[in-house]
Parts: C-alpha cells; structure tokens; sequence
C-alpha cells in the first residue's frame, strides 16, 4: 500500500489500468477479449493484483472490471474449469476489499459512522480532490 507521502505524485502520473491490467494478465490462463471494459483508479491495482494472482491458472474471461458504484465490480465467464467457486470467491474478497480501501492511493479508508459509504476515497484523497477534479463518488465517470 502506498502512504500518502506519495500521493501526490501518484496523482500526477497517469494510471493506465487497461494496460495495467492486460500486463498481469500475460502468462495466464485468463482471456481478456478487445471489447472488455477495464476500469479502476489505481489505488485499487494491489487488489486487482491479488485477483489474479489467484486466479491465472483458471480458464476464465475477463469481461469487466469497473469501479462505478464505490466498489470494485469484476465480471467474468468460466470457459474450461470447474473451478467458478473458487474464482468467484477470489471476485468477491475483491469487491469486499475495495469497500474499505481508497480508490486514489490504496491506504485504508477508515471508516467511521459518519462517512459516507459512496465514497471510494480516503479523507486525504477526498481532502485533495480539488486537485484533480474527482468527487470520489460516482460521478466522477460523468
């Protein structure tokens, strides 16, 4: 996880996750077609990780990962495995991860009661925001 020490000049290099995402996905067994839609700030790149860390030796597609209700949201096809319980699981402990970790930096968001649960970004993050233009909600797509 990055501190936030460094966000800022996290924040001013540009985060590729197409790219990203298409470079974990070398060596695997994981198809990721032209049309999938590959989408997520990269605070969340440690859990996309992690996912297919667990997952490379699955015969699964990859048809979409999108950050677009405040939770990482991966869906996929299993092609030659009987395996879907197991990768499902890994698809669920991301999302579950994602709700508490900050979509901008990757450190914990922690939450408190009054905390919005629409937020994907921690109180630095949220507290910079105006730097780059980003709500942290949703609306940040639009």
């Amino acid at each position: 996880m990055l501190d936030s020490s460094n966000n800022q000049s996290n924040q001013e290099t540009p985060f590729d996750a197409n790219a990203f995402f298409n470079n974990l996905c070398v060596d695997t067994k994981i198809l990721v077609p032209g049309y999938a839609e590959i989408q997520f700030q990269r605070g969340w790149a440690e859990i996309v990780a992690e996912f297919i860390g667990k997952v490379k030796n699955y015969s699964i597609r990859i048809d979409e990962i999108s950050d677009s209700y405040t939770v990482l949201d991966i869906s996929f096809s299993v092609i030659k495995t009987n395996r879907e319980v197991e990768v499902w699981r890994a698809a669920n402990e991301a999302r579950i991860t994602s709700k508490s970790t900050c979509a901008g930096c990757g450190n914990h968001k922690g939450f408190r009661r009054i905390v919005q649960t629409t937020n994907v970004l921690c109180q630095w993050c949220l507290s910079n925001a105006h730097l780059t233009n980003n709500t942290g909600t949703w609306l940040d797509k639009y």
